[in-house]
């Protein structure tokens, strides 16, 4: 199997990476020459690499012939004042064009990498010119799906946690927060409910539907996540005590974000039906993040 990988260099890609490569699974890389490769360097010599900003797309396809399947991982949140454009030209242009030329070359399936907050209800809120942008892709890959140029499988991630998160996200914030001790940590009440899911088990999800990809057809969706959700407040709570820190939770500080999502939750039933369950509870997840951060 050959397997094209892009946004290798970021939290999620990068795993994804070493359990393709852990695998046996011949990988693609498409990057950028200036991303940070730092996540996996240590992979190098292991798989091959093309800068999409050096090279035109259609001849990498032309040179990596019978590719079976694109995960596509790479996004822009639009979190750094980037302009519209510039989202819109990641998170639309760019794997419309990876589409086109999948299509054009017989790429048999396209896994795309989506997310809870991404709902209709909530595209003018949180996060707007990303939610957007990545309903407006969602929607042209089920029209390639539909037309039978391609099979779109899309994982529509919850939230997902673990070693190599960008520093200032939510979780890696209150677990660093944690076991440095800092004195408060200022929080909304967190009634809120989410279905946390720890990396290993979301990479084991994209794992189990590659692997199943002869039985996918069409359009299909995955909902990648524990399915069942708790609330925030226990699972900031949960960081705390298995960190044994010393630091204060401040619950009720904060207010919610406008259009704050209150519940999410995965269906895992399609996933289930693959073969796959998730093996962290959020309590063993968090266990393990700070195992592995602690070295």
């Amino acid at each position: 199997m050959k397997v094209m990988l892009t946004g290798a260099t970021g939290f999620l890609g990068s795993h994804i990476l070493h359990k393709l490569i852990e695998n046996n699974i011949d990988t693609i890389v498409l990057k950028r020459s200036f991303s940070n490769d730092k996540r996996i360097c240590m992979y190098n010599t292991l798989y091959k690499s093309y800068d999409i900003d050096t090279i035109n797309l259609e001849k990498v396809f032309e040179e990596e012939t019978h590719i079976d399947a694109i995960i596509h991982c790479a996004t822009d949140y639009g979190r750094k004042d980037d302009k519209i454009s510039e989202v819109m030209q990641s998170n639309v242009v760019f794997p419309v064009q990876l589409l086109e030329l999948s299509s054009a070359f017989k790429v048999d399936k396209f896994y795309n990498t989506d997310t809870f907050f991404n709902i209709a209800k909530n595209s003018t809120g949180y996060m707007q010119n990303y939610t957007l942008t990545k309903k407006q892709f969602l929607d042209w890959g089920k029209l390639f799906a539909e037309s039978g140029k391609i099979d779109f499988i899309n994982m529509r991630l919850e939230h997902l946690y673990g070693e190599g998160d960008n520093d200032g996200k939510f979780i890696p914030f209150i677990i660093d927060s944690c076991l440095k001790n800092i004195e408060k940590i200022d929080l909304t009440d967190g009634e809120h409910l989410r279905d946390f899911i720890y990396i290993d088990d979301v990479v084991s999800a994209y794992l189990a539907v590659l692997l199943k990809s002869q039985e996918l057809k069409g359009f299909q969706e995955f909902e990648v996540g524990c399915g069942k959700a708790i609330k925030v407040k226990d699972f900031v709570i949960a960081v705390k005590e298995i960190a044994n820190s010393q630091t204060k939770l401040n619950f009720g500080a904060l207010p919610y974000r406008k259009n704050e999502i209150l519940y999410s939750e995965a269906n895992i039933d399609n996933l289930k039906s693959l073969g796959w369950i998730p093996k962290f509870s959020h309590e063993h997840g968090i266990q393990a993040y700070i195992k592995k951060l602690k070295g």
